[in-house]
């Protein structure tokens, strides 16, 4: 859930859904995801095509990345675990910011 939105991806992970808030009534909204996750205001998914993480936000989408390992919201700050695991990283709109170095685990609490 992200805002007043709740998102998913569809069995065969073709499609980002968005539901409309009526019982069985969803509508699709992006293509192929692997994981898909949301912040205060934004949806972030990962796409296998071209190994990117997107963001969703007032209707659009924009590569903010190279997906990783692992991912973490707080707030309107994003967290990225490097795919090797050697780097925490924020994104600070423009680039990714190293903030921690190797760990097994990334987890975000508010």
């Amino acid at each position: 859930m992200s805002g007043d939105h709740l998102y998913g991806l569809n069995p065969e992970r073709s499609a980002v859904m968005r539901w409309s808030g009526k019982a069985g009534v969803w509508s699709p909204i992006g293509g192929p995801a692997g994981e898909l996750f949301a912040g205060l205001s934004d949806l972030y998914v990962t796409n296998y095509g071209d190994g990117g993480l997107w963001r969703y936000r007032a209707g659009a989408w924009s590569r903010v990345g190279d997906a990783g390992a692992a991912y973490g919201t707080r707030g309107d700050h994003l967290y990225r675990l490097d795919r090797d695991r050697a780097a925490v990283r924020e994104w600070d709109g423009t680039d990714w910011l190293r903030i921690g170095g190797r760990v097994r685990t990334l987890v975000v609490a508010e």
